[in-house]
């Protein structure tokens, strides 16, 4: 196994605070109550007769009254959520859902939020149980395009009135997730457009909302109220990151670390004029984050979150996949051909522990990791039309490659098995696959009509994910 000569650099800390503040805030007024409770065109809750078994069976949109999405977005085909319990394969429960071009299926403690994927107006927020029966779906004044948060008890995104004749433009809004009634709405000076919806992020009791002209807000999660707001050196790159206090975000030449209650700067790390994204995850104790360099280059930058200093940086991989004790890099297609395609790295010390070779297509999307072993797809070969592989981190080699019917998509992974979504261009379109860890075996697949489309989650032995097919033109 050839070794990566690991180049060493340290980000400078810049001295003084470098974040200016102004008196220009993202909200023209404090954050307002909602009501009390949201009306429904449908009945909140369920319809099903006691009786009839929420398990093997198809649940219809008749259950909740689903309201349509708009005309403009609304397909005929129907879209599904699908329960898959893990172990066997067998299908849980169905349900019907109101198709909208980009489905997002987010977990929320003990439910599910089916919504848009921050394309056009959110018309379209739902909640349903893990067991497929439906709870609610949001009935606000505004309309939601994204981006979401969301923990066990609130979701807060960005949206704008209903009614045309309301002053504000946008606001961010919070969603009780016991009811979907509104929690709270704070208004916002600033009008998100098509291209830039700017990033949410959450962690000590606050919501960060990071703008790519230069600011980033902390809202108090529980009443709306803006903690703190401030001016970056540049613009933002990513959604800010939330760990142990602090909240990082990367600029155009530094990455900040702030104070999560008062905005306050602990550190910030020069990059030389180099573009840094705010981190994607934090790996074996460094945050770590994309650092782009003069030119097509790229680099992969880990950061000690104390201090900012570099712990280690890899040059030529523009494109990551954070795991809590490794990290994947991809190399950027300008990069030298005689690199990697793919690598991994030791999130402490940015070692190489092994190495993927070769020309195939690979999709990072497909990443997953458990315990010693990191699980990637490779999109195809002359072989296969897909494949999985199981590298072995305490030896650098592959335990396991088995082929696919088609290229590996998302994926997810649990103590028994990998969970890889495999769509086909003929019928049935979508395929879930379950892989033993241990033997690479495929344990059972689920096979759907239509494309699945979201990242496998998992929850409560079982696995969801949406179908739908393409929007028509």
């Amino acid at each position: 196994m050839r070794r990566s000569v690991i180049a060493l650099l340290a980000f400078g800390l810049i001295a003084g605070g470098c974040t200016n503040r102004d008196t220009t805030d993202d909200t023209n007024q404090a954050a307002e109550r909602g009501p009390t409770a949201t009306e429904s065109d449908g009945a909140v809750g369920s319809s099903i007769d006691e009786g009839s078994p929420l398990f093997e069976t198809v649940l219809e949109p008749a259950a909740l009254e689903w309201r349509s999405p708009p005309e403009r977005l609304r397909s005929n085909e129907p879209a599904f959520i699908h329960a898959v319990d893990s172990e066997s394969g067998s299908e849980a429960w169905r349900l019907e859902v109101p198709f909208p071009p980009a489905p997002l299926l987010m977990l929320a403690g003990d439910q599910l939020i089916y919504s848009f994927n921050n394309r056009g107006d959110e018309e379209f927020v739902a909640s349903i149980g893990l067991d497929g029966v439906p709870r609610w779906q949001a009935t606000t004044e505004w309309t939601f395009h994204g981006p979401f948060y969301t923990d066990d008890e609130v979701l807060i995104g960005i949206g704008k009135p209903r009614d045309e004749a309301v002053s504000a433009k946008h606001a961010l809004v919070a969603l009780d997730l016991d009811d979907g009634a509104e929690l709270w709405h704070t208004k916002l000076s600033w009008r998100p457009d098509a291209d830039e919806k700017g990033w949410l992020t959450g962690g000590s009791g606050a919501v960060y909302l990071a703008r790519a002209d230069l600011r980033i807000t902390a809202f108090d999660i529980a009443t709306g109220t803006r903690r703190w707001s401030i001016r970056t050196p540049g613009h933002t790159y990513g959604a800010p990151f939330h760990y142990q206090g602090l909240v990082y975000v990367g600029t155009d030449t530094a990455l900040l670390a702030l104070d999560a209650f008062n905005g306050k700067e602990r550190w910030a790390a020069d990059t030389g004029g180099r573009r840094i994204a705010s981190p994607q995850g934090v790996s074996a104790g460094n945050v770590v984050s994309r650092l782009k360099q003069r030119g097509p280059s790229s680099s992969v930058a880990a950061a000690d979150p104390a201090t900012g200093t570099a712990t280690w940086i890899n040059d030529s991989y523009g494109q990551i996949v954070v795991g809590s004790d490794v990290v994947v890099g991809y190399r950027r297609a300008e990069a030298d051909d005689s690199l990697p395609h793919v690598q991994i790295w030791d999130g402490g010390d940015g070692r190489t522990l092994a190495e993927v070779d070769g020309s195939e297509a690979r999709n990072r999307r497909s990443v997953a990791f458990a315990d010693s072993a990191v699980f990637l797809g490779v999109t195809a070969t002359e072989e296969a039309p897909g494949h999985l592989i199981a590298v072995d981190l305490t030896n650098g080699r592959a335990a396991w490659d088995i082929d696919l019917p088609a290229p590996p998509a998302e994926s997810a992974a649990d103590e028994a098995a990998v969970y890889v979504i495999a769509n086909t261009t003929e019928a049935p379109r979508g395929g879930l696959h379950a892989v033993g860890r241990e033997s690479g075996d495929i344990l059972w697949t689920l096979e759907t009509e239509a494309e699945l489309r979201t990242r496998p989650l998992l929850a409560s032995g079982l696995v969801f994910v949406v179908s739908a097919r393409e929007l028509p033109s």
